[in-house]
């Protein structure tokens, strides 16, 4: 027997898919929790996810989660060798490749497979880049996974006679392609014009081309032609002159300092491919730059400095390095109070809620998904902070989406289309998928989408604003895209006489604590 000290705990190793000690109710607790982290993982990415989020969304403990897996990079991987396994069991039974119709036929059946395989575990696909960052369990299980997968496909390759490209080199151009083909048309990014069998027709033609340049054309005979685009008119289209003549930001900046900005950049640049976004601090540029932290923060945001001291409204004598001196410099016109009112938006960074701190500004949480109390320790260190500067702790506001009509149906169906349009649009932007139908409604019910009839929407802002303690609530209805202007002055109308008398009485009878505002 092995002693073991009072203060020392140890976890045992989770149950595998296939474990033995798991019945049947056990496995369904397992598989509704791989299904809800990758829900999760969809909706809110990798970082962003918590263990006890999956705990919460799988309807069970934290303390059982871990009796099926040790954490949620665990999950991930139980994931990734699915998927992994689905693209193994495809690339296995490709036919022969090479310049002739059967050759092409086996390509097109295999780019189909693969979008298939892509489709049904997109959320993997687009998860992976901020995944795999170096220092991660998931890293070395991803690389390795890309070289064996590459490396079956070069033995393809080879085997059907590639020339011109190392075989090798052959496999990581075409995963690459295909990969971003597939990204793209996750994300809605291709022309709308042409249908997804055209897109993979387009796709697979290309890819042949590019393994085999000799390929006749009556092999691609079976493709079917999409309808001629409109070309764009050449005058449309930037030239390299164009992009030259685009303003430098930098222009007018002294050499030196120029020098120092850019040198930061670069770092930044670096850093970013080689970690990742989200694993790479203000401390790791720069090291890599050469330079100390406080440098960063001079050349990053030394323009917020200018504009608090503008709002004084008075002559301003000002040298910074992005733009050029002021010297007695004044703005006009003038406000009557002699002051702005500012608030700066903050929608998750730390050293923005500390920067609003030291410069004696308002803070705006922008809370566009998820739970709002998740917001509750940026408020905390917005109070701390102004207490450490000497700053003012303003009462801190939100703002979030919402729409108000008659009816909670009503507002969910006139608001969703136009939400999901702009939602998409930007999602294209960060990697987001596209935005799915439960996921608005989950949101609407128990996240941050103010939407339904006056009453819901007055219940919803008090647990907000009780559960964050703020001073200021901003509904933007505006997320709702093209809606008609009789739906919106509606809303608006139902805002003002119906949502805010009913939230100052919800919280005239339950005020928020006075310690928290």
């Amino acid at each position: 027997m092995t002693a073991q000290s009072e203060n020392e705990t140890f976890r045992r190793e989770g149950y595998g898919p296939s474990s033995l000690a798991v019945g049947e109710r056990g496995a369904r607790t397992r598989q509704r929790i791989v299904e809800e982290t990758l829900r999760l993982f969809e909706t809110q990415g990798f970082h962003a996810t918590s263990v006890e989020g999956i705990a919460k969304a799988a309807g069970t403990s934290r303390s059982t989660l871990y009796q099926y897996f040790e954490s949620k990079e665990q999950i991930f991987v139980e994931l990734l060798d699915e998927c992994g396994s689905a693209l193994m069991r495809v690339v296995r039974r490709i036919g022969p490749l090479g310049p002739t119709r059967l050759g092409f036929d086996n390509l097109h059946w295999w780019l189909g497979e693969w979008a298939y395989v892509y489709d049904k575990y997109a959320t993997m696909f687009v998860q992976w880049a901020s995944v795999d960052t170096p220092g991660t369990s998931v890293r070395p299980l991803v690389t390795g996974f890309t070289h064996s997968y590459n490396t079956r496909i070069a033995a393809r390759l080879e085997s059907s006679g590639i020339t011109g490209l190392t075989p090798v080199d052959a496999a990581v151009a075409m995963t690459s392609i295909v990969h971003r083909f597939n990204y793209f048309r996750h994300m809605g990014l291709m022309p709308h014009r042409f249908t997804a069998d055209q897109l993979l027709d387009g796709l697979a033609v290309f890819v042949q081309l590019l393994l085999f340049p000799d390929t006749p054309l009556e092999v691609f005979g079976v493709v079917e032609l999409p309808p001629s685009a409109h070309r764009r008119p050449e005058s449309l289209v930037p030239s390299n002159e164009a992009f030259a003549q685009l303003p430098d930001r930098l222009a007018g900046v002294r050499p030196r300092a120029a020098a120092t900005v850019r040198r930061l950049l670069d770092a930044s640049a670096l850093l970013f491919a080689d970690r990742g976004y989200h694993g790479t601090g203000v401390d790791d540029v720069v090291g890599e730059a050469g330079f100390a932290r406080g440098t960063f923060y001079k050349y990053f945001d030394e323009k917020l400095d200018l504009f608090v001291k503008l709002l004084d409204e008075k002559p301003v004598t000002w040298e910074g390095t992005t733009r050029a001196a002021l010297n007695d410099a004044d703005v006009f016109p003038k406000t009557e109070s002699g002051r702005l009112t500012t608030w700066v938006g903050v929608g998750g960074s730390p050293q923005s809620v500390v920067r609003t701190a030291h410069h004696g500004l308002r803070l705006m949480l922008a809370i566009i998904g998820g739970a709002p109390a998740r917001f509750a320790p940026y408020i905390e260190l917005y109070q701390r902070a102004t207490e450490q500067f000497g700053t003012t702790a303003y009462p801190v506001g939100m703002h979030s989406p919402g729409f108000i009509a008659e009816t909670d149906e009503e507002a969910k169906e006139l608001f969703y289309p136009g939400y999901k349009e702009i939602r998409d649009r930007i999602g294209a932007l960060r990697g987001w998928p596209p935005l799915r139908r439960a996921e608005f409604d989950a949101e609407v019910e128990h996240g941050s989408l103010y939407i339904g009839a006056p009453e819901t929407v007055a219940r919803k802002m008090t647990r907000a604003i009780q559960a964050l303690g703020v001073g200021r609530f901003d509904l933007i209805y505006s997320a709702g895209g093209a809606l008609s202007a009789s739906a919106r002055l509606r809303a608006v109308e139902l805002y003002g006489t119906q949502v805010v008398p009913m939230v100052k009485e919800m919280l005239a009878e339950q005020p928020v604590a006075e310690g928290s505002r």
